[in-house]
């Protein structure tokens, strides 16, 4: 049997999926959006990386989301 191919749209949506939910989490335990991106950014980015094109694309949508959540 070949092992599961990972495309680059399963790896941006995992980091999109575990970034949500990891940030919720912390607005939840108190702390605010915008001390809590960078943090979860960067842990998430570590967990699951991303190609560079990924990357932008995925930085400006959860910016955008984000501060849908912070309202």
């Amino acid at each position: 049997m070949f092992p599961a191919v990972v495309t680059t749209k399963d790896c941006a949506e995992e980091f999109r999926t575990h970034f949500q939910r990891s940030l919720r989490k912390c607005v939840a335990k108190g702390f605010s959006v915008e001390e809590s991106f960078g943090i979860v950014w960067e842990e998430t980015l570590e967990a699951i990386p991303l190609s560079d094109s990924e990357y932008g694309k995925l930085y400006e949508q959860l910016i955008a989301w984000a501060k849908q959540l912070h309202r």
